[in-house]
């Protein structure tokens, strides 16, 4: 018997939660052969998945941005669903990229063959646009979140969700590595091009001003591909090519790691950044469009994970306009003057890395598993 398993990631990290997934069904059901098929990474290419086109394709940012990327988003998901109309897998597993996904799991889930459909990681219905719960009970039969708090929100709706934590948390170690010895920034613009477009130049910016007090000081850029690579590469040599600046390609954690504090885009890094233990100062930059729109949809204070996980401001956030060099290096430079307040910081997100470390990738599989009934030996349910 072959399982045919559907399985897209929206972003660079579902890459890397959907790679720990296959390998994890892998183990599962460890008695037959299964095929995996959709769109990932290279994580997910090095565990086996048969791409129907590159996930670079998928990873887009913001409101206006998305909207002009419209049509070839429209065309890409109508590729994936007919796919799988055609060659009906035995469960659809959507990672991310809600708006992509859900649509696809909607049809899957209504189609002639009854086709199982899973979604992973929840969108941020706690945050904005809460009404999207109607949508996802048509599309999915099970969601798999991350994080502890959302699954009351699926309670209430009536749909089947079950708390998996996540798997950065698993293979990150909760002892943290030592701070290095000299002053060494970490700017994170992000892994899209729009992120780093408008994000790049205020944290090169903030730069400067650290460099100007701070000397001896080093920063690091791990980028996500060559293309981001390139274009903040070109940034650099445009607005401050006197920095001490090492841009990398990949290596994100070690480049966290190896630091002192991190200055980084809001997003999934920022949970990266809380479990390696790292100050951080985050920001949200984007269109002027995307800004107004967003600034009247999302409900919560925070806009970091760490400060979302948390219920309070562990770490500054400086959003749009607020989001100037001065602020940002006024709170990198509070930390380098504050060591004793790093130590509290690293105390609390341990706390939390203690919530989220609880083998996210073996409670997915077993959740699918249950769902569809597998009988291998090492299905069990959860």
């Amino acid at each position: 018997m072959v399982l045919r398993i559907g399985i897209v990631a929206g972003e660079p990290s579902g890459d890397l939660l959907g790679a720990e997934i296959m390998r994890a069904l892998s183990t599962l059901y460890s008695d037959g052969d299964i095929a995996f098929v959709g769109v990932g990474g290279p994580a997910m290419i090095r565990a086996g998945i048969k791409n129907l086109f590159p996930l670079e394709k998928l990873s887009v940012m913001g409101f206006t941005e998305v909207l002009m990327r419209a049509p070839e988003l429209l065309r890409l998901r109508k590729h994936v669903k007919d796919y799988f109309l055609k060659n009906p897998p035995d469960v659809y597993i959507g990672i991310d990229a809600p708006d992509f996904n859900l649509p696809i799991e909607t049809i899957l889930k209504k189609s002639k063959n009854n086709i199982k459909t899973v979604h992973c990681n929840s969108p941020t219905i706690w945050a904005w646009r809460e009404k999207r719960i109607i949508k996802i009970k048509k599309a999915v039969d099970l969601m798999l979140v991350l994080f502890p708090f959302e699954t009351k929100y699926y309670d209430q709706a009536n749909i089947k969700a079950v708390y998996i934590g996540h798997s950065l948390a698993d293979v990150i170690p909760i002892e943290p590595k030592s701070l290095p010895t000299r002053h060494t920034i970490a700017l994170l613009p992000g892994s899209r091009a729009g992120e780093i477009k408008y994000i790049g130049p205020t944290l090169l910016k903030a730069a400067q001003i650290i460099f100007k007090k701070y000397p001896d000081v080093l920063f690091l850029s791990p980028m996500a591909n060559q293309e981001r690579y390139d274009q903040f590469q070109t940034q650099y040599k445009k607005i401050a090519p006197e920095l001490p600046l090492n841009i990398t390609l990949g290596n994100t954690r070690e480049v966290m790691e190896s630091s002192s504090i991190v200055a980084l885009a809001s997003g999934t890094a920022t949970l990266e950044g809380l479990l390696v233990k790292r100050p951080m100062v985050v920001l949200y930059q984007g269109s002027s469009l995307s800004y107004w729109i967003a600034k009247g949809l999302i409900k919560i204070k925070h806009v970091s994970l760490p400060n979302i996980l948390s219920g309070e401001k562990l770490i500054p956030e400086f959003i749009q306009h607020d989001a100037t060099p001065e602020n940002i290096a006024n709170s990198i430079e509070y930390y380098l003057n504050h060591p004793d307040e790093i130590k509290i910081l690293q105390h609390k997100f341990t706390e939390i890395h203690e919530v989220l470390k609880c083998g996210a990738a073996d409670r997915a599989a077993k959740a699918i598993g249950a769902l569809l009934k597998w009988t291998s030996p090492k299905s069990m349910p959860v």
